[in-house]
């Protein structure tokens, strides 16, 4: 059984993207004048990393599913698609709120952020012990909280180990 969100455009939050453009827009004007004034090109290398950091949280969609024993992640945006996969069996945690002082004691030293600033649903959390690593690796994802109910039933019936956390049990 496959299980699937994507995520959703938040028209709030097109606002503050809005908002942020213009700002890179002003820093951008700035940083150019002030390159040809005074020559300092370094300034200059702030415009595209600033821009190309508003396209990766704003400008991809993100879509998470469980199915036949993977949990994945598909980017997607400007003609790019990238795949997130784990096998079911190394999934150990979800939880659905990310307490960053719980996930240190968790011993968590990796994290992938796998969603869109757009996406006004709330941040959770899939724990995932890889073979032979030491540490736990973190994905970060936005999904609503049917689909996580949703996940969290399909994962405990694929993973009987995996420990599901709700807002009520979670420090």
């Amino acid at each position: 059984m496959k299980i699937s969100e994507l995520s959703a455009v938040d028209s709030r939050r097109q606002v503050w993207l809005m908002v942020t453009l213009v700002g890179w827009l002003a820093l951008s004007g700035w940083e150019l004048s002030s390159w040809y004034s005074r020559g300092s090109i370094v300034g200059l290398a702030y415009i595209p990393f600033f821009l190309g950091l508003i396209i990766w949280r704003c400008a991809f969609q993100y879509e998470v599913s469980v199915e036949d024993g993977k949990v994945s992640v598909v980017m997607a945006g400007f003609s790019y698609r990238g795949v997130w996969e784990s096998p079911v069996e190394e999934t150990c945690m979800l939880l659905p709120i990310r307490k960053r002082m719980l996930l240190r004691e968790l011993g968590v030293s990796r994290f992938s952020h796998q969603y869109s600033s757009l996406d006004a649903n709330p941040l959770r959390v899939l724990l995932i012990q890889r073979k032979g690593k030491k540490h736990p690796h973190a994905l970060l994802f936005k999904a609503s909280d049917e689909f996580y109910e949703k996940m969290a039933q399909e994962l405990k019936r694929q993973n009987r180990d995996i420990i599901i956390r709700t807002k009520q049990n979670t420090i």
